[in-house]
């Protein structure tokens, strides 16, 4: 067997690598030269947890988890809750669901008083609401 490109034969490969430090070693070796580096930043901070089976870097990483899972929420609010989108008032459903999204660890009662506390001292008529008045809807300074 020689020592760079491993095993030369099936049964040096069965022998050698039934052996798990083996295979995790001569993984290491293939993969990164021997010095084992994060292939999303390249730090060499990482190390390896036995019980899991895989490295672990210690530098911070963006990820896209989140976003994913709020869009995967707006979707299926959209075709389950609102089943009729109107493309104009899209934004409305962006915003709420943003609100609930961004507030995701309070039950729905906390999540419904803080959204009560927001609206305070605002008055909306059904004129203004259906744009029955000259001025039509306010507008808000800044959204919950």
């Amino acid at each position: 067997m020689s020592k760079e490109l491993g095993p030369d034969t099936l049964l040096e490969a069965v022998t050698f690598f039934a052996n798990y430090e083996n295979c995790k070693g001569y993984m290491v070796d293939l993969r990164w030269g021997g010095k084992v580096t994060c292939p999303s930043c390249g730090s060499a901070h990482v190390t390896y947890l036995d019980r899991a089976r895989l490295w672990k870097c210690y530098e911070k990483h963006e990820h896209t988890n989140g976003m994913e899972n709020f869009w995967s929420l707006l979707k299926r609010t959209i075709g389950g809750t609102y089943v009729s989108v109107e493309p104009f008032h899209l934004f409305r459903y962006v915003d709420e669901q943003a609100f609930r999204f961004n507030n995701r660890i309070m039950n729905d009662g906390l999540r419904f008083r803080l959204a009560m506390r927001h609206i305070v001292g605002k008055r909306l008529t059904y004129a203004e609401l259906t744009g029955k008045t000259e001025e039509g809807p306010r507008q808000e300074e800044e959204p919950f």
